[in-house]
């Protein structure tokens, strides 16, 4: 039993109730207390998310530090272990993964000066990469020259142009929540 806002939870109650809510809801069937009660099983939902993660990381450091030790110093780069229910019952593994190290130039890399130093073996070292995206302001610029293609086609034209060759992309929503303590 979970407790939460001072009252105990029962985990299992409130994702059956969370997941019936929400299909309802799909289904066009709101509950009886609608919005507000879906925001408290959220919000309960998301408390007992945090707690979950705040227990979660010392065990995810442990793991990491206990694999460290057994692996030493081998070419291994993970390290399994099946996990045990508290009955001793296998309920998995844990996989603790050492990605291999990588290089990234410094943020204050004087690239001039590589290119001066090493000259046509730069690029032995070095890829360059031009990327391109619109700028911040894209949709007004587009849309005034738009509105101006009467008096100036060419604007217009160019406008149609570059829309034909971005996307626009829809972000989803964000959920906030702050629950009281």
């Amino acid at each position: 039993m979970i407790t939460l806002f001072n009252d105990p939870i029962d985990l299992t109650e409130l994702l059956a109730a969370a997941r019936e809510t929400a299909d309802a809801y799909e289904e066009g069937k709101p509950s009886y207390d609608g919005p507000a009660r879906m925001a408290g099983m959220a919000l309960e939902l998301a408390r007992i998310h945090d707690l979950v993660l705040d227990a979660l990381e010392p065990l995810k450091e442990s793991l990491r530090d206990v694999a460290a030790k057994t692996l030493g110093d081998t070419d291994d780069t993970a390290w399994t272990l099946d996990g045990v229910s508290e009955y001793g019952d296998n309920i998995g593994h844990v996989t603790v993964t050492f990605p291999a190290k990588g290089v990234k130039l410094s943020k204050d890399a004087n690239i001039d000066r590589l290119k001066r130093t090493l000259g046509p073996r730069f690029h032995d070292y070095f890829e360059e990469r031009v990327s391109y995206k619109p700028v911040k302001d894209f949709q007004a610029r587009t849309l005034a020259a738009l509105r101006t293609a009467s008096s100036h086609p060419e604007g217009g034209a160019e406008a149609r142009v570059v829309m034909a060759e971005v996307e626009v992309v829809e972000p989803t929503p964000r959920v906030g929540f702050k629950p009281k303590h």
